[in-house]
């Protein structure tokens, strides 16, 4: 399995931290904090680098609302600097993991989304009738950290980039568990850690119809008795 080095290197750079820049500041709302940045932007970007390079940077507590959809969840809201080196982290590892991502993956991938989602799961059951569905249950609050980081080491060798991803992770966690809802991060964190789910639905229940959306996901059976033999497999 190859891991990749030298992303520290490449995350440091003034113009990999000005495109992750772009990108949070076009989701940011333009509030009051994103312009305030905006305005010094090639100060903060130079000091951000500095303080990434060296190991020095630290992500700042979180800033929380909730909101009912239909649940009740908990929002986490990063400063915007955080942000920023959340695009320019997940920037970088995007392209390592979609090399390793199952097809029918949907949740927070270009290209796929919830409408992909559900044109692919309606395919499937004109021809697959039978269904299996099922989602897990306060998943993020339940991701190990160490098992995350685990999972992100079999591809990346980088120590210092990997320190940093720590960091990011164990930021807003409890005992080693959880991942605050609303971070680009835990989204992306989130698909990493249910990929080897994904492998193992394909490769040893040998589903051929299979779609997830982040942790809720359908397998789908062409009668009842091969849904009943591979929902008792041994």
């Amino acid at each position: 399995m190859k891991r990749h080095g030298h992303l520290m290197e490449q995350l440091c750079q003034y113009g990999h931290l000005y495109r992750s820049f772009k990108k949070a500041f076009k989701g940011s709302g333009h509030t009051r904090e994103s312009q305030a940045f905006y305005f010094a932007l090639e100060n903060r970007l130079i000091n951000l680098s500095e303080k990434l390079a060296a190991g020095t940077y630290y992500p700042g507590p979180y800033r929380y609302f909730y909101i009912h959809e239909p649940k009740k969840r908990k929002i986490s809201v990063a400063s915007f600097e955080d942000r920023v080196v959340h695009h320019a982290v997940v920037g970088l590892l995007e392209p390592i993991y979609e090399a390793c991502f199952i097809y029918d993956s949907y949740a927070t991938r270009k290209g796929k989304g919830t409408q992909a989602a559900v044109r692919r799961a309606q395919y499937f059951l004109r021809h697959k009738p039978w269904f299996f569905k099922a989602d897990i249950k306060q998943y993020f609050a339940h991701i190990d950290h160490q098992i995350l980081m685990t999972l992100i080491q079999r591809k990346v060798k980088d120590g210092a980039f990997l320190n940093l991803v720590e960091r990011l992770i164990s930021n807003g966690g409890i005992h080693g568990k959880g991942l605050p809802i609303g971070n680009l991060t835990s989204q992306f964190f989130a698909n990493v850690y249910l990929n080897h789910l994904d492998y193992y639905v394909k490769q040893t229940l040998k589903s051929t119809a299979y779609v997830r959306y982040m942790d809720d996901f359908v397998l789908f059976y062409q009668d009842k008795l091969q849904f009943i033999s591979s929902y008792y497999h041994d």
